[in-house]
């Protein structure tokens, strides 16, 4: 067997191994919501919201973690279009249905955007269908796959459609408030038409949902949001930075400290944006802000990891499918699917993410440092010559 049949053999094997520990990780969550009884469950409390908005109510009364609605007022527009269809398994299929389709079409477009074969990147389809986040999220309900692809047509399509890109970011932010640190992306790459379209686009469904349920949604969405920041989960379904570490060591007098830490954080990852303009790898910039702005909040669950699948493919597609690059990725993967209910149950993760969001940036930092070397020197070889 010659090295290139084994590398095929090889990454087979593994992606059989992989949809095992997904399939397996997926069945232990069947025992903790088993179906059909839980089927759908989050997606059940969004369109109870949608309800309450509908009839004049309040669908940010609920505000304790799990069964409250936090999302951004225009969602409820979405919401309240989805549960007009009636039947229950209708409306699971049609569910399931869509979030495949868009997370095909976005693996798809990602290979194609970089110029890359499907052959040659054929494993990045089970890795996506067979992760287990992906496979939670079909499970409760979520609508992380609508968002994540919202953040697809911006990085994909700033320049040749700016128009759809806006609508993209615009549509993500209107479903959660988090994308909105992705118009920094924007400004760098100087998309003006593709941020004007975001800023449009948020003005529209905000004026719809104004004049649809009225201003008292978005005063009482302000309340929710700020009564949401101010709550730090500790129980093993929560996989935020600060329960993962409260496993091993009481450190609940210090959850505000380490959220402000993790906000600082963010805000020097949008700061490394410089250093990435500076060394032409804002692509890779747009990397690091998708896994940053998954793993800060104070709010995070296992279905939340389905916002990495964007960034991993972004960067195994940027590197050319280079054999060091892809084996990192998917080593990570391989701990996605394991570390739910086994190993660290999600601080393996944290770990493993942030040392990607850290090797990438020393990696820029070199480059940059490289490139303004040259420029320095630049000078002194024209005058010899």
């Amino acid at each position: 067997m010659n090295a290139e049949s084994l590398k095929k053999v090889s990454l087979q094997a593994f992606i059989a191994i992989y949809l095992a520990f997904g399939i397996y990780t997926e069945l232990g969550l069947m025992d903790f919501l088993p179906l059909p009884k839980y089927f759908l469950a989050d997606y059940f409390i969004y369109e109870r919201a949608a309800n309450d908005a509908v009839l004049g109510q309040d669908p940010y009364l609920d505000k304790n973690i799990g069964t409250a609605f936090v999302y951004p007022p225009p969602s409820i527009l979405f919401f309240e279009a989805f549960s007009q269809i009636e039947a229950r398994t209708v409306k699971i299929a049609v569910f399931a249905a869509v979030n495949i389709a868009m997370l095909v079409y976005m693996v798809y477009g990602t290979i194609r955007h970089y110029k890359l074969t499907q052959s040659s990147a054929w494993f990045l389809y089970p890795l996506a269908l067979g992760f287990a986040p992906f496979l939670e999220l079909l499970h409760v309900g979520q609508v992380n796959q609508f968002v994540e692809f919202g953040l697809f047509l911006t990085f994909v399509y700033s320049t040749q459609l700016p128009w759809l890109a806006g609508f993209g970011l615009g549509w993500a932010a209107m479903l959660k408030v988090t994308p909105l640190v992705f118009t920094v992306y924007l400004f760098l790459t100087k998309r003006w038409k593709a941020l004007a379209f975001t800023v449009g686009t948020i003005l529209i469904f905000t004026v719809l949902a104004w004049l649809r349920y009225g201003s008292a949604p978005f005063f009482n969405y302000v309340d929710a949001f700020r009564s949401i920041l101010g709550q730090f989960p500790d129980w093993m379904e929560s996989h935020s930075l600060f329960a993962k570490i409260d496993q091993y060591v009481d450190i609940d007098r210090h959850a505000s400290a380490l959220q402000t830490g993790l906000n600082l954080y963010l805000l020097l990852i949008l700061a490394s944006g410089l250093i990435s303009y500076y060394a032409g790898t804002l692509d890779l910039f747009f990397v690091v802000t998708g896994m940053a702005v998954t793993l800060t909040p104070n709010l995070l669950w296992y279905h939340h990891y389905v916002f990495l699948l964007l960034p991993f493919f972004i960067l195994m597609c940027w590197s050319r499918l280079n054999p060091r690059v892809t084996a990192w990725c998917l080593l990570g993967f391989l701990i996605i699917q394991l570390d739910r209910w086994y190993l660290t149950t999600g601080l393996l993760i944290h770990i493993f993410t942030h040392l990607t969001i850290l090797g990438l940036v020393i990696y820029q930092v070199n480059l940059a440092y490289r490139k303004y070397r040259e420029n320095q020197n630049q000078p002194a070889i024209q005058g010899l010559t």
